[in-house]
């Protein structure tokens, strides 16, 4: 999970967790394709829990919510992720239930999955960067702010 804040910090928001939903959506739409190879099967299941991770251990919460409505956003999160949970299972099987080639019924998920990457690409917005006083007074109150400062100036030489 460390890595994970660290991937949001340094990519930005939008860009890591749309990556992430894509590469889960190509994952969920491979699985039927490689489960007849048992390896292949769970290198793609690990992929797209990895993905999965990523995109669930966001900071959206702290950045947009204010701190008193945390722990209700974080109740209205949970309770999003699990009525999302209940619907996809009951109107995904309720949809492919009929279909003799569950391909399809994998591919249809990966396409809603993307659909989904798409318009939340359009919804996220980037927060309020820290002026550089404050990512100064950060960087020297520990080790892992220098290290995140090191990191930060390499990817920024890199691009």
């Amino acid at each position: 999970m460390l890595v994970v804040g660290l991937m949001y910090d340094l990519f930005g928001r939008r860009w890591t967790m749309c990556t992430s939903t894509v590469i889960a959506a190509l994952s969920t739409f491979l699985i039927p394709i490689v489960s007849p190879s048992i390896p292949a099967y769970q290198v793609t299941r690990c992929i797209l829990t990895v993905s999965l991770v990523v995109a669930l251990g966001n900071p959206f919460i702290n950045d947009y919510v204010t701190v008193q409505s945390r722990g209700v956003a974080t109740g209205f999160q949970t309770l999003g992720l699990l009525i999302g949970n209940l619907l996809s299972v009951s109107v995904l099987y309720t949809i492919t239930e009929k279909l003799s080639n569950k391909i399809v019924s994998f591919a249809l998920l990966g396409a809603l999955q993307f659909i989904w990457t798409v318009c939340f690409m359009l919804m996220i917005t980037e927060p309020e960067i820290m002026s550089e006083k404050e990512e100064r007074h950060q960087n020297k109150k520990s080790c892992l702010g220098k290290l995140f400062s090191m990191i930060k100036q390499l990817y920024k030489a890199c691009r």
